[in-house]
């Protein structure tokens, strides 16, 4: 039994939290409809072996799929302890750990032996180790387990026999090989036949096609042992507790684990036999009284366990109490002490705001100052380059003027000059033909007197 130091450790963490516990995870469940066993599995009718098998796979693949953070919130659900909603069950040992205790990575936490951690049953090595493949998250074979424990199992193949495991005392270690307990190697059977009918390599799962196999194996998409699965799936009938959980699987992924609704189609796909009195015999009988044994055994702990809770619960009720009180006050104070700091906020906005449209307005003043001072500026440059031009025009025109007065005297100075040029021609012209008329006169008096005499 848990004892009382244990007890109150437990106590103290389903209320509080652990100290060095994980972040919190969250994640949106998209809830699928229930629905009609006779309707989900119609189109099995008259089918038996491979056509059995294949027309499964049809039904139950294509699933909605989720991360693999998902899957802590999932078990936290699917695998629930239906005596403390507080706790899940661990797969092997069967201990009700509390749900704050998931493993973070790091050691253990507390007084307890173990944290729990997420359980392939059809280990991740053989066929699908990436998240992104849909078997990795795949909740029907996933299930919650002791850290140390599920270190132990590794990624063994099933099978009886072998060693006791130090921790979980009715598992066996073999070469190997691994034997769960009794009580879920019901279960576990019909995991496998699920992995093995709803992965055939045939869809976008990134998952191969997986086998179950009467051999040892290795890392690869096969697992054994065929055989040992089909004599616990018979010896340890389908439980109200796995038929629930096949219920909340579905309520997540939208798909079922044929062998729970329906036993009798693993016998018809790996063509098997279970023997009619499986569930009569002396070993039966045995379990069944070793069982009630254990529930005995299991609800005498869970009495003390819910009275040293319920103490507990009623000393952190008072502390609570205490604790939202003094929260209250804190929190009126942290109020007034934010009122008058935003109050304070408001008036030093309001009074940057006031210096601020003060600073604008200057501001404005200044630039239509400045503006009007370049239009004025550039008025008095415009007249400036107006009388500039005028002057420059009337400039132009005297010159003008000058020019045309310059060319009118040169005009009537080279008149006048012609004039005198023609008036010196006449007259040396007149002084040639007066020559002409004297030479002409003398010529005629010496001819006339017989002499050359000059007149």
């Amino acid at each position: 039994m848990l004892n009382l130091q244990t007890t109150l450790s437990l106590c103290l963490a389903l209320a509080t939290g652990v100290a060095g516990q994980c972040n919190p995870v969250t994640c949106p469940k998209i809830e699928q409809e229930p629905v009609a066993l006779e309707r989900y599995y119609s189109s099995t009718s008259g089918l038996s072996g491979k056509d059995l098998k294949a027309e499964l796979n049809t039904i139950i693949k294509d699933h909605e799929r989720y991360s693999y953070n998902c899957v802590w919130v999932a078990l936290a659900e699917t695998d629930e302890d239906e005596k403390n909603p507080e706790n899940v069950i661990a797969i092997y040992t069967q201990r009700s750990i509390p749900k704050l205790r998931r493993d973070c990575g790091g050691a253990s936490i507390g007084t307890l032996n173990d944290t729990w951690n997420r359980e392939h049953i059809w280990a991740k090595s053989h066929g699908f180790p990436n998240q992104r493949q849909h078997a990795h998250t795949d909740f029907h074979h996933l299930r919650p387990a002791d850290k140390s424990v599920n270190s132990d199992r590794s990624n063994y193949d099933f099978q009886t026999g072998g060693t006791p495991n130090g921790e979980c005392t009715e598992c066996k270690e073999g070469d190997g090989t691994w034997e769960p307990p009794d009580k879920v190697k019901g279960e576990i059977a019909r995991m496998m036949f699920y992995m093995a009918v709803r992965y055939e390599g045939n869809d976008d799962s990134e998952t191969p096609d997986l086998e179950l196999v009467d051999r040892a194996t290795g890392k690869d998409p096969n697992f054994g042992y065929l055989s040992t699965l089909l004599e616990w799936h018979c010896k340890f009938p389908v439980s109200d507790s796995e038929r629930r959980r096949n219920d909340k699987v579905h309520s997540w992924q939208g798909n079922r684990n044929f062998a729970i609704d329906r036993p009798e189609f693993v016998e018809s796909i790996w063509n098997f036999e279970c023997p009619e009195d499986t569930n009569n015999d002396s070993e039966a009988e045995a379990a069944k009284k070793a069982k009630a044994e254990e529930e005995a055994r299991l609800a005498a702990e869970t009495e003390a366990l819910e009275k040293a809770k319920a103490e507990e619960e009623a000393r952190l009720a008072a502390e609570k109490a205490k604790a939202k009180e003094e929260a209250r006050l804190a929190a009126e104070k942290a109020k007034v002490k934010e009122e008058a700091r935003l109050a304070a906020e408001k008036a030093k906005a309001k009074e940057e705001a006031r210096l601020a449209a003060e600073k604008a307005k200057v501001e404005e003043e200044a630039r239509l100052a400045e503006v009007k001072a370049k239009a004025e500026e550039a008025a008095r440059l415009a007249e400036e380059k107006a009388k500039a031009e005028e002057a420059v025009r009337l400039a132009g025109e005297k010159a003008k003027a000058e020019e045309a007065v310059r060319l009118a005297e040169e005009e009537a100075k080279a008149e006048e000059e012609a004039r005198l040029a023609e008036e010196k021609a006449k007259a040396e012209e007149e002084g040639k033909r007066m020559k002409r008329i004297l030479s002409a006169i003398r010529r005629f008096f010496a001819n006339l007197f017989g002499r050359d005499k000059e007149l």
